[in-house]
């Protein structure tokens, strides 16, 4: 009685009134598994439908798997494609639509894919792409989209090149992932790292230029650096090379002193 009303009673009732019927992707509600079936009308001598045979092939596992694999993608914010670069088809994974921000339903093709590519990486891209042609090599590379939305995108892209037993290539093969955040935040610690150099030649110009004695020692009383006003004053009294020096070794009267 729970198959009144579901897809498989509506397929069954269309095939018995003469239709043949294939789904790539059949989910039962009985067995919460997904198929993929065909409904087909046999009839008698005088054309008359007297029954339906039912085929269908458990394809649980594969859909589980591929839906894996998306959620995967999704979460590392990645897709993949394959260019038959014979017909100039170009297929898409789901989630690589979604790194590029369209429809599934749009379509796409290698003219499509180009106009969505940053006007600036265009070069470079058609470059990576003859490299690829001339030495059957795909080089890894980065580089920008604009998305339908206006959004632009850091997309590292990788691939292999496939050839025909004749050494021709016939189609390349690969993934492309929206590294946009972890390129920014790059940038940032660079743009940080700067920052921390120039403020750090600050204080070292500054310290070299001080008319008080300044000099860095560490635990093991070790000079480590050294101001010119106090490399002038000691220079008097300790003749040679101070820094990596040991105060207690240059000058064993200091130990017990208030300035030790």
């Amino acid at each position: 009685p729970r198959m009144k009303d579901t897809q498989g009673y509506k397929d069954l009732m269309r095939a018995i009134d003469g239709e043949t019927i294939h789904n790539e992707v059949y989910h039962s509600p009985i067995s919460n598994r997904y198929y993929e079936n065909t409904l087909v009308p046999l009839r008698d001598h005088d054309d008359k439908i007297y029954a339906v045979l039912v085929m269908a092939h458990d394809n649980t596992e594969l859909i589980a798997s591929a839906k894996k694999l998306n959620d995967a993608q999704q979460i590392a914010q990645m897709g993949h494609w394959d260019w038959d670069v014979l017909s100039n088809r170009l297929t898409w994974s789901d989630n690589m639509y979604n790194v590029y921000g369209i429809n599934t339903a749009d379509g796409l093709d290698f003219d499509k894919f180009i106009s969505l590519v940053h006007p600036d990486d265009r070069a470079n891209m058609q470059a990576n792409i003859e490299f690829a042609f001339q030495t059957q090599t795909f080089n890894d590379f980065f580089h920008r989209i604009i998305t339908p939305a206006g959004e632009t995108k850091i997309i590292y892209a990788r691939g292999e090149v496939v050839v025909d037993k004749d050494g021709k290539v016939t189609r390349m093969v690969g993934t492309g992932q929206d590294v946009t955040k972890q390129k920014l935040l790059e940038h940032q610690l660079i743009e940080t790292s700067k920052k921390f150099e120039e403020r750090n030649r600050f204080i070292e110009k500054l310290i070299s230029s001080s008319l008080d004695l300044i000099m860095v020692i560490d635990k093991d009383l070790r000079f480590i650096t050294i101001n010119k006003k106090a490399e002038t004053v000691l220079g008097r009294v300790f003749k040679g090379s101070i820094i990596g020096e040991k105060i207690t070794d240059m000058n064993p009267g200091v130990i017990g002193t208030q300035s030790y």
